[in-house]
């Protein structure tokens, strides 16, 4: 447990693994909500419309869990000493959340253009609301978790040189 305390509490890796789960239950949570909408009524057809409340959905339900898994695994207080780079421990939470959610907004029209995208597709070849939006959404996290994770291995490369901790704190805790 502890090697995979150690490993968690690496920046990089933490961030990854938060936004992993934030998106992957709100993937499900956004595709449970879209298929209880077509079974109140929402028409499959209106595929405009059906991609509209999927986006509005997913992002606040993406942000609300992501907010409350970082500030559990970097903020919460607790008895026991953090793992986690201290230079990060000592940010504010808001602060801190923000500027990964700031990134990750800078990196959402890849995300949002390969999961509504996918999801019309998918949609017009015939798969359920909930199969075309946990699919496509599927295939956009994993593009932008690849995209967001090189670019703090670079923000962290940049900022070793000049002789920071890091801008992911990728380095050892």
């Amino acid at each position: 447990m502890s090697i995979l305390l150690r490993w968690y509490s690496r920046r990089i890796v933490n961030i990854n693994v938060n936004i992993l789960v934030a998106s992957t239950l709100a993937a499900f949570a956004t595709g449970g909500v879209m298929h209880a909408l077509v079974l109140m009524g929402l028409p499959e057809q209106k595929k405009i419309l059906v991609g509209s409340i999927t986006f509005f959905v997913d992002l606040v339900v993406d942000l609300f869990i992501y907010y409350v898994l970082h500030w559990v695994a970097n903020h919460m207080p607790r008895a026991t000493e953090r793992l986690i780079n201290p230079e990060y421990a000592r940010k504010a939470f808001l602060k801190d959340a923000s500027y990964v959610q700031f990134q990750r907004m800078l990196l959402s029209p890849i995300l949002y253009i390969i999961a509504l995208g996918g999801q019309n597709v998918l949609l017009n070849m015939g798969y359920s609301v909930f199969s075309s939006t946990v699919g496509a959404f599927g295939a956009g996290v994993l593009t932008t978790r690849v995209l967001h994770t090189l670019w703090m291995l670079r923000a962290d490369h940049v900022a070793k040189k000049r002789g920071g901790a890091g801008a992911a704190g990728a380095g050892r805790p």
